[in-house]
């Protein structure tokens, strides 16, 4: 089944449709573009599922396929040839090419874990999400909902996390049920219905903006369990040390439609002693705590009332302030960013003067872009070779998005608070 971006049929009714087509039950692996091409120049992907449990459930009319049938495949496109074979040929060689919750049969194994772990059988399951960073299955049983996760190794860390904000925060992150260590599978608990289906955008914005501003002074205050949870270490002083070397990966810095130009490669030297600058001051205005990474409406559930926050991976040890630019407030009217900000420093009263909190705030705003734009960088560096594919924009747009500030192009980024 192809399809293209103007016309997106969702997860599940491709796995409905080879069900009720095809008699199998799928799971979506991820998306592919043919050998040579960029999806961001051809507009074209291709979704790869794999087949849960046996193949005899499969129709009478349908057919198994391998790479000597190609040659007879009666396909208009040759690209799509083209795409099938690639597939098949990372197929002989996934432990090498795929990352693990990519390759065929870790789902049957991991339903296998979880009704052990859960002590009743998996009524359902749909995968939610497969991409370069993890997988996500909700599982089904008669004692509800459960999300099954994969993320690697980086899934000891997250667990680890889990279990010390659920014992500071009770109820604001997803309950952990179940943990495999070897395998980077873990199991939590269904939380609630989405925030924004119970409140409007902007409260929903703002509750959750003051219960993480909530959750992180609580860390702050204990530095040493905070440390014991090995988070990757993103500290604001090193930034721009990082900004250098990333941007002396040329090849990374100027591919795709967000690549930067020789102009404004120029611009960054150029605002090199303001960024160690502002690295320095707010630095000097707070600690490192707890940085969510990647903070948005979607991550948001409602419990018994309030906010809680979903989906801890790409958590890092660096300036807290950084995390409502991490995506909450990504093309929001300015009304409802200052509404929120405020709501935001809420919790933080008495951490430092109202002058200090706004210039710490201003100062996170204008760095946030390169956090963002390192954190990318590094996901690049250490994907599997099948999926760099959907990761080479992610630090060209953040650089791009540091440029683009009011505050970058009118030099308002400068510290008017000295610490």
């Amino acid at each position: 089944m192809e399809f293209d971006n103007d016309d997106e049929p969702e997860v599940q009714d491709v796995t409905d449709w080879l069900l009720v087509r095809h008699g199998v039950r799928s799971q979506f692996s991820r998306e592919v573009v043919a050998a040579g091409t960029e999806f961001l120049q051809t507009g074209e992907r291709f979704h790869v599922y794999h087949v849960v449990g046996h193949r005899t459930g499969a129709t009478a009319e349908s057919r198994w396929w391998a790479e000597e049938e190609l040659a007879r495949a009666d396909l208009a496109d040759e690209t799509h040839v083209a795409v099938v074979s690639q597939c098949l040929q990372e197929a002989e060689r996934e432990a090498v090419t795929l990352a693990p919750w990519q390759r065929r049969g870790w789902l049957d194994e991991a339903i296998d874990w979880a009704e052990v772990a859960l002590e009743r059988p998996v009524l359902e399951a749909q995968s939610l999400k497969s991409d370069s960073g993890g997988a996500v299955v909700m599982l089904e049983t008669d004692a509800g909902t459960t999300y099954l996760k994969m993320v690697g190794p980086s899934s000891t860390r997250e667990a680890a996390l889990l279990r010390c904000l659920a014992a500071r925060c009770p109820g604001r992150v997803p309950e952990l049920i179940a943990h495999d260590r070897s395998r980077g599978w873990f199991l939590t608990r269904s939380l609630g219905d989405p925030l924004v289906s119970t409140l409007s955008r902007t409260d929903a914005a703002c509750q959750a903006a003051a219960t993480l501003a909530t959750m992180q002074r609580a860390l702050l205050e204990n530095e040493h369990e905070l440390r014991t949870l090995r988070l990757p270490e993103a500290a604001i002083d090193l930034l721009p040390e990082q900004v250098d070397s990333l941007l002396h990966e040329t090849e990374t810095v100027t591919f795709g439609r967000f690549g930067l130009t020789a102009t404004e490669l120029d611009v960054f030297a150029s605002l090199r002693g303001d960024l160690v600058d502002a690295c320095r001051r707010l630095a000097l205005l707070g600690p490192s705590g707890l940085e969510h990474g990647d903070f948005h409406l979607g991550n948001l559930c409602e419990r018994d009332g309030q906010p809680a926050i979903l989906d801890w991976t790409d958590a890092t040890l660096s300036h807290p302030f950084l995390t409502p630019f991490t995506g909450l407030l990504d093309g929001e009217p300015p009304e409802l960013r200052a509404r929120v900000l405020a709501a935001y420093l809420g919790p933080w009263r008495g951490f430092a003067t109202p002058e200090e909190l706004a210039e710490t705030l201003r100062l996170a705003e204008w760095l946030a872009p390169l956090h963002l734009a390192i954190g990318r960088w590094r996901e690049l560096k250490r994907c599997v070779p099948t999926s760099r594919w959907e990761l080479r924009d992610g630090a060209p747009y953040f650089l791009r998005c540091f440029l683009d500030q009011p505050a970058t192009r009118s030099g308002q980024h400068r510290a008017t608070v000295t610490p």
